[in-house]
């Protein structure tokens, strides 16, 4: 978790202003997000050891992975901008739409959007065969949930927490995927990514799809 004032100072490289910096509202193993005015929020990269193992995040690769997401599902990615850092080429801040009423998708409530993430899913498949790279569909919050859910045979207790569920204007729900880093399935696929990085995306990526297809009856290839 980035502390609030590694925040601010990492915020100083960036045309924001620092007032508007908010609350924590969630913090994972690769960033930590902050309210950022009325409407947005921060996405902001900790500087941990586990990231130091796994390999930190850069502006290029993290802009390339939004616009891969920007092409192919485009209905479903959460309004996003990648900001660039103005002292050092590869710091970045994720800029995306607030969502107060957002919540994570149960597995009670999958039903409801089951068609939507089969889309989301078919999108994914054109991303692993013609990238190597796939969505982070469970969050480190949801991971373990969704995984002994799977394992006791119990989808109700599922949670997907890098794809929300809002709703529109006239209360249909909506998915929307707010996790914008892409698992990397092939080492040296890109300038930055290393073994520890291909070795935890591949293990996830083995059981992400066993879990869906456990929980939710959905294939992902």
């Amino acid at each position: 978790m980035m502390e609030r004032a590694d925040a601010l100072e990492y915020l100083a490289g960036f045309a924001l202003d620092p007032a508007l910096l908010g609350e924590v509202l969630s913090a994972g193993r690769q960033h930590t997000i902050f309210r950022y005015g009325e409407a947005q929020v921060l996405k902001l990269p900790n500087k941990s050891l586990y990231m130091k193992i796994y390999g930190a995040f850069t502006y290029e690769v993290v802009h390339r992975d939004v616009e891969l997401l920007r092409r192919y599902a485009p209905r479903y990615l959460a309004p996003t901008e990648v900001l660039h850092g103005n002292h050092n080429a590869d710091d970045y801040i994720v800029v995306q739409d607030y969502y107060p009423a957002a919540r994570f998708v149960s597995g009670h409530e999958f039903p409801r959007v089951r068609d939507q993430f089969a889309e989301i899913v078919a999108a994914n498949h054109a991303l692993i065969h013609q990238h190597s790279l796939s969505i982070d569909f469970f969050g480190n919050q949801s991971f373990r949930t969704s995984l002994l859910a799977a394992v006791t045979g119990q989808p109700g207790s599922a949670l997907l927490n890098n794809v929300v569920l809002v709703e529109d204007d006239a209360g249909k729900p909506q998915l929307r995927i707010i996790d914008v880093n892409l698992s990397e399935l092939r080492l040296g696929f890109r300038a930055d990514d290393s073994l520890p990085r291909w070795l935890i995306d591949n293990g996830l990526f083995a059981l992400t799809r066993w879990m869906i297809w456990r929980l939710f009856g959905i294939e992902v290839r």
